[in-house]
């Protein structure tokens, strides 16, 4: 009985043994064979890649850029300290007296020489210069009356009807009345003048600063009263 026992104990060993080497053969049988297939596959490709005359594959060469040359002007910067001081500052300033009626700029705008910037009550000054062509006026008939009145002397000058004296005063009345004529209309240029200068315009072109003076107040000719400061930005020193 024990012999039957030990018996199939060895058999079924045999067995096992006999199974793990078949498993053990077919594993390196599949190995192999791959092995083998890969140095064929690489084989393959390297042979259908261009060599040069050592027998090796050509380099890969790196891409490059290019372009086209053109002629340009290049900017050349200088670093350095320095200032910078604008070529003109004007402060401007009101030629007439008069309340202030109205600013036509904002701080720090930029404005052109000629813009009006604040106008100065100009009602005083048109009657200024009505006054001023009334008398004008008047002096230009008073010099008409004259230049009639010289005419009939000196048609009545050959009749003895009137005196030398006579005539020559009425020549001097009508140089006298075309002397007033000159005086009243310097006075309308001056007049027109004075009105002009009621709006206050920039002198030059550049940046406007702080406001000065406030709608409503009394601005005095001169210096005294400045309305805003202009500064010329360019050109620049």
């Amino acid at each position: 009985m024990i012999k039957q026992k030990r018996h199939k104990t060895l058999t079924r060993s045999a067995i096992l043994v006999a199974l793990i080497a078949a498993a053990g053969a077919t594993w390196y049988v599949y190995h192999k064979n791959n092995q083998s297939d890969a140095p064929t596959a690489n084989a393959t490709t390297n042979s259908s890649q261009p060599r040069n005359s050592n027998g090796r594959p050509p380099r890969t060469l790196a891409p490059v850029q290019f372009a086209t040359a053109q002629k340009k002007i290049v900017p050349r910067y200088l670093s350095g300290l320095g200032t910078v001081q604008a070529a003109n500052v004007v402060t401007v300033t009101s030629r007439v007296e008069g309340q202030l009626m109205g600013i036509f700029f904002t701080e720090g705008q930029y404005v052109k020489a000629g813009d009006l910037l604040a106008q100065i009550d100009p009602r005083p000054f048109e009657v200024q210069l009505a006054q001023a062509e009334g008398q004008l006026a008047k002096d230009k008939a008073t010099l008409a009356n004259a230049r009639l009145d010289l005419a009939r002397y000196q048609k009545l000058a050959g009749t003895k009807v009137i005196s030398q004296q006579e005539l020559d005063n009425q020549r001097a009345t009508v140089l006298q009345a075309e002397g007033s004529i000159k005086v009243d209309q310097a006075t309308v240029d001056n007049a027109k003048l004075q009105l002009t200068y009621s709006k206050i315009t920039a002198p030059i072109s550049g940046r406007v600063g702080l406001k000065q003076v406030d709608v409503g107040n009394f601005i005095s000719s001169g210096t005294s009263t400045p309305i805003v400061v202009i500064t010329q930005t360019q050109p620049a020193d």
